[in-house]
C-alpha cells in the first residue's frame, strides 16, 4: 500500500517534485544554483506537457532525448531525470523508474531535491511489495533532511511501516516524536490517531478513548478531528461500552447524513453490536439500513451482512433467505460472489453435497484469477474431503498452490493437505 494522502496528509511527489524544480528555475548541487537555458527550459517543458495530457510513451522519449543531449549539465540532467521517472511510473513500470531515481541520487547525491527524490524513491520500493526495504531511504530524510517538509512525513511514513509489520514499539516511538516536534503541524493530528491505533491494538481500549477524547478537545478544526469521532467509536466498542459506541455512531450519522457516511456507520454498528453478542439488534440496524437504501450497494452490503450474522448466529433458515435474495438481485457481483461461499457450507450442513459444489464452481467460472476463487477451491477441497473423495480434495489444494502460490492461500492448502496425512 503507497503512503497514502488520506491517511498521513503526505502530498503526492513525482511530476509535483518536477514542476516544483521547474517554478523555481534553479537547482543546487552542493554550491552555486545553476540555471537552465531557455532551450533546455523548453525541453522540459515538452515533456512536462505531455505528462499532463497524458502521454507518457511521448514525454519518455522526450526526456531520453533531454537527457542525452544535456548529459553534462546537472540543472538540465536532474529535472528531466525526475520527469523520465514520472513517465516509467504512468507506464506502470516503478522497477525502471526505482533504479533511475537510485542513479540519480547515487551522481547528485546533495542535490536540493534529495529530500523529495528519497520521498519518491522509498514510496516506490513500497509500491514494488518491499515495504520494510523503504525504511533506509525514509531514515535517510529524517538524518540527511532534517528541516525538509519530507521529514514529518517520512517519520510518519516509518511509524505506519513499522505499524504493518508489527514492531508497535518503534512505531510508537515514530509517532511520540511527531507529536512533540512537529505539533504545530496538521501531521501531528494525524500522529495521535496513531498513537490511539496501536494503544487499541494493544488491548488499551480506555487508553485509546483518553487519547482520542483529548485529540477532539486540543484539535477541533483538524481532519484527524473528524477522523478520531470513528476511531473513538470504535474504541468505545473494544472497552465494552457498546451502547455509548453506538450513540456516537448515530452522531456521526447525524452530522454528515450522506449515504457514504450514513452506511459505514450503520454496517461498523452491526458488526460491533453482533460481537458483544447483540445479533438481533445488529439485524435491526441493518434492516434499517436496506430499507433507507434500497436497490443500492448499500443494500446489498447490509444483506450479504445480514446473511453472515445469521450464519455464524446459526440461524440457517434466515441466512439462507438473506444470500440467496443477495444473488438473485445481483448476479455476478462480488457481493453474490461472498454470497455464494457462504451458501456453499451452509447447502453443505444440510446434506446438499451437489449445491455446495455449484456455488463454488459459480464463483471459480465468474472471477477465476480473485481471492474469491482461491476461498471456493479451498472450500471445495473441504467439500470433497467430508464427502470421502480424498483424491478430489488433494487435486483442488494443488490447484489452489498452483495459482496462488503465496500466502495466505498456498499456507491454508498447505495445513488442510497435512490435516489430510495424519
Amino acid at each position: 500500500m503507497r503512503f497514502t494522502p488520506g491517511r498521513t496528509g503526505f502530498r503526492k511527489v513525482g511530476v509535483w517534485v518536477v514542476f516544483g524544480l521547474l517554478g523555481r528555475g534553479a537547482l543546487v548541487l552542493g554550491g552555486a544554483p545553476s540555471a537552465p537555458d531557455s532551450d533546455a527550459g523548453a525541453a522540459l517543458q515538452e515533456i512536462q506537457q505531455a505528462l499532463s495530457e497524458g502521454d507518457a510513451e511521448g514525454a519518455l522519449a522526450l526526456a531520453d532525448r533531454a537527457l542525452e543531449t544535456y548529459r553534462d549539465r546537472a540543472a538540465v540532467v536532474v529535472p528531466a531525470s525526475l520527469l523520465k521517472a514520472a513517465a516509467l511510473r504512468q507506464l506502470e513500470k516503478p522497477r525502471e523508474a526505482l533504479g533511475l531515481y537510485t542513479e540519480l541520487l547515487a551522481k547528485y547525491p546533495d542535490c536540493e531535491q534529495k529530500a523529495e527524490i528519497l520521498w519518491e524513491q522509498a514510496n516506490l520500493i513500497d509500491q514494488v511489495g518491499q515495504r520494510e526495504e523503504a525504511i533506509p531511504a525514509l531514515r535517510q530524510i529524517i538524518e540527511s533532511c532534517p528541516f525538509s517538509p519530507q521529514c514529518p512525513q517520512a517519520h510518519q511514513a516509518l511509524a505506519e511501516v513499522y505499524e504493518s509489520l508489527g514492531r508497535l514499539d518503534e512505531a510508537w516511538a515514530e509517532l511520540r516524536l511527531l507529536v512533540t516536534q512537529f505539533a504545530a503541524l496538521p501531521i501531528a493530528g494525524e500522529a495521535w490517531l496513531g498513537l490511539a491505533r496501536i494503544q487499541l491494538r494493544r488491548g488499551a481500549a480506555e487508553e485509546a478513548i483518553t487519547t482520542l477524547q483529548n485529540l477532539r478537545q486540543q484539535r477541533p478544526l483538524e481532519g484527524a478531528a473528524w477522523q478520531a469521532r470513528w476511531l473513538l467509536a470504535e474504541a468505545l466498542a473494544a472497552a465494552g461500552r457498546i451502547d455509548e459506541a453506538v450513540q456516537r455512531y448515530q452522531e456521526i450519522s447525524s452530522d454528515r447524513p450522506e449515504m457514504e457516511t450514513v452506511a459505514r456507520a450503520a454496517l461498523q454498528q452491526a458488526q460491533w453490536l453482533h460481537q458483544a453478542g447483540q445479533s438481533k439488534r445488529a439485524l435491526e440496524v441493518l434492516a434499517q439500513l436496506q430499507k433507507r437504501y434500497p436497490d443500492t450497494w448499500v443494500a446489498a452490503e447490509a444483506l450479504l451482512r445480514s446473511g453472515q450474522i445469521n450464519s455464524q448466529a446459526e440461524w440457517f433458515v434466515e441466512a439462507t433467505l438473506a444470500l440467496e435474495t443477495v444473488v438473485e438481485k445481483m448476479p455476478g457481483s462480488p457481493w453474490a460472489l461472498e454470497a455464494r461461499l457462504l451458501l456453499a457450507p451452509i447447502a453443505l450442513r444440510n446434506g446438499q453435497t451437489e449445491a455446495a459444489l455449484e456455488h463454488l464452481r459459480t464463483v471459480l467460472q465468474a472471477a477465476p484469477q480473485t481471492f474469491w476463487a482461491a476461498q471456493a477451491q479451498l472450500q471445495m477441497a473441504r467439500v470433497y474431503l467430508q464427502a470421502g473423495d480424498a483424491v478430489a480434495a488433494r487435486a483442488a489444494l494443488d490447484l489452489v498452490r498452483q495459482k496462488f502460490p503465496g500466502p495466505p492461500f498456498a499456507h491454508q492448502a498447505q495445513r488442510l493437505q497435512e490435516q489430510m496425512e495424519r
